[in-house]
């Protein structure tokens, strides 16, 4: 039996993993994993930076009404 939990429970994983990538792609970011690497850098410099950047696809936050948002 464990070993059945064990499979439903990585199968919803995965699913999970997939739904939230999608999503993240329909909200444009191009790439959660490699965004996710270069926010957990300690230091950031100017290449990091527009690498983060780069991870977005149009304009950053478009449907948020925030005044720094770009």
């Amino acid at each position: 039996m464990m070993y059945l939990q064990t499979g439903m429970a990585a199968s919803n994983l995965h699913t999970s993993v997939y739904q939230l990538r999608k999503l993240l792609k329909i909200n444009g970011l191009k790439d959660p994993i490699q965004f996710s690497q270069l926010l957990e850098r300690e230091n950031h410099d100017e290449w990091s930076i527009q690498q983060l950047l780069n991870c977005y696809e149009g304009e950053f936050l478009k449907d948020e009404e925030y005044p720094w948002a770009f």
